[in-house]
């Protein structure tokens, strides 16, 4: 199984390379019946975000690797801060149990 705090700085390096984030928040997770690590939830708060989605394409294929199962999230803080207290969204449990991996 690979080391978690590892994992954690090559997955804080890679996405730091690729984008201009100024946080990146992560909830890991980590599940005994199937010996999986997981990120389950990792927010990449940028201060402009036209379009989410071409930017978390560009980041799951250097996120592979890392021996981790990575839930992302591309978001704008007000995004964050607008969702993170439904508590039936990804937002809400980065939001409470996540910690912050970087900031610019």
């Amino acid at each position: 199984m690979v080391e978690i705090h590892q994992a954690e700085d090559t997955l804080v390096r890679r996405i730091a390379f690729e984008t201009e984030s100024e946080h990146i928040l992560a909830r890991f997770e980590q599940t005994g019946d199937i010996q999986v690590n997981a990120f389950r939830g990792v927010a990449v708060q940028l201060r402009a975000v036209e379009i989410g989605h071409d930017i978390a394409e560009i980041l799951y294929p250097r996120l592979l690797g890392l021996g981790v199962v990575v839930d992302l999230l591309v978001v704008t803080p007000a995004l964050m801060e607008k969702y993170k207290t439904f508590s039936s969204l990804i937002y809400y449990d980065i939001g409470r149990d996540g910690r912050e991996l970087y900031t610019a």
